[in-house]
């Protein structure tokens, strides 16, 4: 028996070779495209936040306060922003909800978080201070959550909370206050929200779908670390952003002056904070 390998031998091998080459391309095009298909579906799996039906306009905020410096932030489009609706009031099904804002600076500074209960059953407002809580500033998004160890908010209350952002303490006048509204729901799911809860996705949906805007950022804010939640949150922002303009431009065909405004409209600045 000859070593050699005869012709008929070779076209064989040859054809081996070229069936398990395009195996191998077969499966990194099935692999690239099961990637894409998982993208787009987490893209499209997002339930969308739908603000309640029987949602208050907002009175006492959300709105943006920039000081002389605004805290090294005078070149950028982006302010201290709270990350809840502007011209509704969001919602909470739980008593120590999340609070969710946006810091547009680097440097760190001195930050002071407020949160008050606010009596409407007079002709004016009353407002009740309940927490304040000192904290160092981060740039990008920043939660807190209202501690365990501070009474609940009560079902069915209604509340304003502010972030105040100190560029100078020496300075009253530099700094810059972004606040905003909630109602907590008068049937409530629980007490504070649990990030490693299963199926955070799951969950954030269906919040969102449900309305309620603060648990719904919450959850994907608390959770850093998980690609599609960061993807939710951008998706979030971006559905928040859809319905502050359509409420900016009703404002301006009125021909009112919208009390809320800055460099960019709030709309602008979700966006790109979502990009």
């Amino acid at each position: 028996m000859s070593d050699e390998l005869n012709p008929s031998g070779i076209t064989a091998m040859k054809q081996i070779y070229i069936y398990h080459s395009l195996w191998h391309v077969l499966k990194s095009l099935m692999a690239g495209g099961l990637i894409m298909l998982i993208f787009t579906a987490n893209r499209h799996a997002f339930a969308g936040y739908q603000p309640p039906s029987d949602a208050e306009q907002s009175s006492s905020g959300n709105s943006t306060i920039t000081g002389v410096r605004s805290c090294g932030a005078t070149t950028s489009d982006l302010n201290l922003l709270a990350l809840a609706p502007r011209h509704h009031v969001g919602q909470t099904a739980f008593t120590h909800p999340t609070f969710v804002w946006f810091v547009p600076t680097a440097s760190e500074f001195p930050v002071q978080f407020e949160l008050y209960a606010v009596d409407s059953s007079g002709t004016e407002p009353e407002y009740t201070d309940l927490l304040v809580a000192s904290l160092a500033s981060t740039p990008g998004i920043m939660t807190f959550s209202l501690p365990e160890s501070e009474p609940g908010l009560t079902p069915g209350g209604r509340y304003v909370w502010q972030v105040i952002m100190i560029c100078d303490e020496d300075e009253p006048s530099s700094r810059s206050i972004t606040r905003a509204e909630l109602r907590v729901a008068s049937q409530l799911v629980g007490t504070s929200l649990n990030p490693a809860v299963p199926d955070s996705l799951e969950v954030a949906n269906r919040y969102a779908e449900s309305g309620f805007w603060y648990d719904a950022l919450g959850l994907v804010s608390l959770n850093v670390e998980d690609a599609s939640l960061q993807m939710m949150k951008a998706s979030l922002l971006e559905d928040l952003a859809a319905i502050e303009a359509a409420s900016e431009a009703l404002s301006s065909t009125q021909g009112g002056i919208s009390p809320f405004r800055s460099r960019l409209a709030f709309s602008e600045q979700l966006r790109l904070i979502a990009e």
